[in-house]
Order: structure tokens, then C-alpha cells, then sequence
């Protein structure tokens, strides 16, 4: 992992420890990617669970996904650029590598290879702020959403996720979302229900 980030990456990634195997069950600990003095995203643990045995019928089937303690900070550069787009390596030999094998296979086959099965998807206790510049510091609330100053808190979802790439077939099944946003008066305390999207409908 660590490898592939620093070939992959400009900005520093951080890791406290590593348990578990890549092939059943992992956990990473203290995870967190920084550039320069911003600290983009971080989160306490990721608990990544997979069943291989799906694989082998061109699914990827991840028994849990689940994000604890995370904080995303994007803040768009007075380049016009967010800082997120300025820390992949595009010059990188193994990401150009990947692309072109996954590139490849894509094309060979006329499709995405795998389809997408998460049934436990966590995020607990999100903190998200995406800003431009000038309000990097702000804490200001807003009547409306103002998408150069937003922030969500607390954010917790539970939910389930299938998606179909080539089909451009996606499932949503949300047991439970809540965050707060800075709203004056708007709260979503508790939001669940089935969500589907395809390139004909969605509902």
C-alpha cells in the first residue's frame, strides 16, 4: 500500500498500522493523506471486508466498507484548481500501468470487468468542508447552500450498494443517513430508502 501511494501520490500518505489480510479482512489505522499544511482527508479507521469468491463470476463483493472518524478538506486554489486534482501523479509509472491494463481488459472484453457489490457500507462521523480559497477559514452559516463555503458535520450512513458499470446500472439501499449541514434551518436527521439509477430512469 504503502508503495503504491508514494509512486501514485505528491502529497504525503499516512498510516498507524495495518491488520488483517488483503484477502478476507483488513483494517487500516490512523489513515491520512496531506499536502503541504493541509491535511486533505484523514479518518481513525477503514475496515474493508471481501469475499474473493465472487470474483471468479467478474464481481468485486465487499462484505463491509466502513470509514470511521473522517474529514475531507477540499478547498479550491486561486488557480481555479482543487486541491484534491493536484496530488495524483499523472506522470507515474504504476498508475500509467494500471490504466493501461485495466484499459486494455476493458476494451478486449467491450465491457467494465466487474460489477460492484458493497453490503455494508459505513461512513460514521463525517466531517466534510469544500470551500474555495478566500473562505478557507470561514465558519459562516448560510440561508441557502453556498457551494464555495460548505460544510457537512456528523455525517453517518448505513447503507447497502450494487452497481453495474457497463449497464450503467447503480442501487442504492440507505438504512439510515444524518449529517448537518451549515444551514440555518435545515437538518436531516434520519433518511433511509431504496435509490436506483440507470442511463433510462431513476427513482
Amino acid at each position: 500500500i504503502l508503495e503504491f501511494t508514494d509512486e501514485a501520490l505528491i502529497a504525503d500518505f499516512n498510516l498507524g498500522s495495518i491488520e488483517g489480510t488483503i484477502l478476507t479482512s483488513l483494517t487500516l489505522n490512523d489513515v491520512s493523506i496531506v499536502e503541504e499544511y493541509d491535511t486533505l482527508f484523514s479518518a481513525e479507521k477503514i475496515d474493508i471486508g471481501i469475499n474473493p469468491f465472487p470474483l471468479l463470476i467478474q464481481e468485486l463483493n465487499f462484505t463491509k466498507f466502513r470509514i470511521h472518524e473522517m474529514n475531507v478538506n477540499l478547498v479550491k486554489r486561486s488557480s481555479g484548481k482543487w486541491n484534491i486534482s493536484e496530488i495524483i501523479r499523472t506522470d507515474s509509472s504504476l498508475i500509467v500501468s494500471e490504466v493501461d491494463s485495466l484499459d486494455q481488459n476493458t476494451k478486449a472484453k467491450g465491457k467494465f470487468p466487474y460489477n460492484i457489490k458493497i453490503n455494508d457500507l459505513t461512513l460514521d462521523n463525517v466531517n466534510l468542508q469544500m470551500k474555495t480559497f478566500a473562505n478557507k477559514n470561514s465558519n459562516k452559516i448560510y440561508n441557502s447552500v453556498n457551494f464555495n463555503d460548505l460544510t457537512i458535520h456528523k455525517l453517518y450512513l448505513q447503507a447497502n450498494l450494487y452497481a453495474n458499470i457497463n449497464s450503467k446500472e447503480f442501487d442504492l439501499s440507505i438504512d439510515s443517513l444524518f449529517f448537518l449541514p451549515n444551514l440555518t434551518d435545515f437538518k436531516l436527521l434520519n433518511l433511509s430508502g431504496n435509490f436506483q439509477l440507470s442511463d433510462k430512469f431513476a427513482e
